[in-house]
């Protein structure tokens, strides 16, 4: 029996299109599609992708980390550093987890903690430069001397103060160490922040 296509072209036998205008016959095999494959998405947790020094954790940083630096710096009590420090880091991982719902894990509250730290550094670092600046160099040198007098063996204290080299490498060492100090303190505090606030999840 001859075939042909609908446009008059005549069809060979088994052809499953035409040659003339590659029209389908209709003896193509019926293929079932796949059915859709169900793609499991993972979601990201928003306490692992956030960043440390992102705009949202600096911002909530600065407050506790001011008032870290705010504590320690009123002579009576700045010697409490060991609690202001860890204190501010509490507050920040705090308002981490409150603002993405979840805890950070150990490593990411510590640095959060010590982002805290290096913020109440810098702060500190604005007061102390405000204090130098209202006293005048004359008058703190004044008084640096006057506290080298009461020691025992005042004398050769006040004349290290003379020497502004030593002063300016007393004041680099005195800076290093007030650093370490708020950054290592205030990481332990965030590490410890992460533990308690994961405990009461």
């Amino acid at each position: 029996m001859d075939l042909s296509c609908t446009c008059g072209e005549r069809l060979p036998p088994r052809a499953n299109f035409c040659p003339n205008c590659a029209r389908p016959t209709g003896n193509l095999p019926h293929i079932e599609p796949d059915p859709p494959q169900e793609v499991a998405i993972p979601i990201p947790d928003p306490a692992e992708e956030s960043e440390i020094g992102s705009v949202e954790n600096i911002r909530a940083a600065v407050f506790p980390a001011g008032l870290a630096a705010f504590l320690s710096s009123i002579p009576l009590i700045g010697f409490l550093c060991f609690i202001w420090y860890p204190l501010a880091s509490f507050l920040t991982v705090f308002a981490f987890r409150r603002r993405l719902g979840a805890t950070p894990p150990l490593r990411k509250a510590a640095g959060l903690g010590a982002l805290t730290g290096l913020i109440s550094f810098v702060i500190t670092l604005i007061l102390q430069a405000v204090t130098f600046l209202m006293a005048g160099e004359g008058e703190i040198m004044e008084a640096l001397q006057k506290q080298a007098a009461l020691i025992s063996g005042g004398d050769e204290v006040a004349k290290f103060f003379e020497n502004p080299a030593m002063v300016g490498a007393v004041i680099i060492f005195g800076l290093v160490l007030q650093s370490i100090v708020a950054v290592g303190f205030s990481a332990v505090g965030g590490a410890l922040a992460s533990r308690i606030l994961e405990d009461e999840n």
